[in-house]
């Protein structure tokens, strides 16, 4: 009676897991499903690859709950496989993972050093496998196919997830590029992906693997990197990969709520219209191919201009060949500085002979009763005197 009992309790169990491996597998396929047709863009790729490994690593992990313990002719062989891809393709989640986070952060610094580092705790499981074939080192299947943890589990489970916990110190390091709303939202993705993972890979291995707790924690991770990508498809110019109109007039909302209760009395907010020089000329000169070429170009120099200014520059592309950038400083030297560069920096951009230039105007927030809509007018009415100063001197010359 007892034993069947058991038998019972453990059938209900192994059904409880398979339903939720499958919950698991439709959501991430359904992810999969939705950006495979969005824009072509990199990082668009990367998530992608890092979803297709999370759904290959599902698939293995349920399989190695279906055929363990199971008599048929085959399950024990099938058990060795499914536990074997199990084990592999968990480390390899860390590694695509790993990729994945530099692509959100534009970190590309020796890049082949890079993967060739974070493809190092795979290659480890990979021979740890190997070796374990023979020796049940880490796991090993009985005559009666059941599952059984070897001494060097422990050793394994690490190399499986060392990837999560090191993304998460990465992802809260202060010298991390957090400069667009985008990264900043990125970046608490990837803590709540991290931090999920491991957690729940931790509670799955400390309860001895009876319930599938690993699939829950990473395919919830998942998700909220999944509905953050979605959001990033509303606040970012697909173009310039720059924020944009949406995202700065959403900033621009929150600061001057912040400026208007006088949490900042020691800043001063400036509102920065840009605007290309003689850009209908490329267009109808070049094509409008190399025009987005130009607006793209633009807007890698004014990325470009970060390190000195961190998270007190909010860059944007406002509409066509306008850009927008948000400055806090208390060093008025500061916003000359930027302008400065802001033109010198466009100026290194060249189509055959002629010299990209660009026009700028500022405003300065004035206090609480003054709304956006005047602060984005008084810039705009800056960019033009600015503008026609650069014509006026054109045809001086």
């Amino acid at each position: 009676m007892l034993f069947g009992l058991v038998n019972t309790l453990e059938d209900l169990l192994l059904m409880a897991n398979l339903f939720h491996f499958a919950l698991c597998i439709i959501l991430v396929a359904y992810m999969i499903y939705t950006i495979r047709f969005q824009d072509g863009s990199h990082t668009r790729q990367k998530l992608l690859n890092f979803m297709i490994t999370v759904l290959i690593c599902l698939f293995a992990d349920m399989a190695s709950y279906i055929f363990d313990m199971q008599t048929f002719p085959g399950a024990r062989l099938m058990n060795h496989v499914s536990m074997f891809l199990s084990v592999l393709s968990t480390a390899f989640v860390g590694t695509t993972w790993l990729s994945f986070f530099d692509t959100i952060f534009h970190i590309d610094n020796y890049k082949i050093r890079r993967r060739i580092i974070y493809f190092i705790p795979t290659f480890l499981t990979l021979c740890m496998l190997v070796i374990n074939l023979f020796t049940g080192f880490i796991y090993e299947i009985g005559p009666d196919n059941v599952y059984q943890r070897g001494d060097g589990y422990w050793i394994s489970f690490t190399l499986q997830y060392i990837s999560f916990p090191l993304i998460l110190i990465r992802s809260l390091v202060p010298t991390l590029d957090l400069r667009t709303i985008r990264r900043k939202r990125m970046r608490r993705a990837v803590v709540w992906l991290s931090l999920l993972t491991v957690t729940f890979g931790i509670m799955q291995a400390a309860m001895g693997g009876k319930i599938a707790l690993h699939c829950l924690g990473i395919t919830v991770g998942i998700f909220i990197m999944f509905t953050r990508f979605q959001d990033d498809q509303i606040t970012i110019d697909s173009l310039t990969a720059l924020n944009n109109r949406y995202a700065l007039d959403n900033f621009l909302i929150d600061k001057l709520r912040d400026y208007a209760s006088g949490t900042r009395k020691k800043q001063t907010l400036y509102f920065i219209m840009m605007d290309l020089n003689n850009f209908k000329f490329i267009n109808d000169t070049y094509g409008h191919q190399e025009g987005d070429k130009i607006l793209r170009a633009v807007a890698n120099k004014l990325k470009s201009l970060g390190g000195p200014y961190g998270s007190r520059l909010f860059l944007a592309r406002y509409a066509g060949d306008e850009f927008a950038a948000v400055l806090e400083t208390s060093d008025k030297k500061t916003l000359t500085r930027l302008v400065s560069e802001i033109k010198s920096r466009v100026s290194e951009i060249k189509i055959d002979d002629f010299v990209m230039g660009i026009s700028v105007g500022v405003a300065t927030y004035a206090g609480r009763n003054m709304p956006m809509e005047q602060l984005q007018e008084l810039a705009d009415k800056a960019l033009y005197i600015d503008k026609f100063a650069v014509k006026d001197t054109d045809s001086e010359e």
